[in-house]
């Protein structure tokens, strides 16, 4: 069996709300970004309301992509999970 890792992503929502079950997308360029489903968020205590942490588990590789990524500062976009449609059946 495959080790899962937790990669949380801490940051503030700006507008809406996030669920366990909706994704993350960061687009790395026009024609390509990387997903993934939110696991859990929680609310966390600090100096600055709203702070939230989403928490993503993936495999080692994935984990090793994100860390890549460098987030800081960044907008995430979060979007509800695409809904299986009869056309792609």
């Amino acid at each position: 069996m495959e080790e899962r890792r937790l990669l949380v992503l801490q940051g503030r929502l700006v507008e809406g709300e996030v669920r366990p079950g909706m994704h993350i997308r960061v687009a790395l360029n026009s024609a390509l970004s990387v997903t993934a489903r939110i696991d859990a968020v929680e609310s966390v205590p600090s100096e600055e309301p709203g702070t939230t942490n989403l928490s993503i588990g993936c495999d080692e590789d994935e984990l090793e992509l994100w860390q890549t990524l460098d987030l800081v500062d960044e907008t995430i976009e979060v979007s509800a999970p695409h809904l299986p449609t009869s056309d792609s059946e």
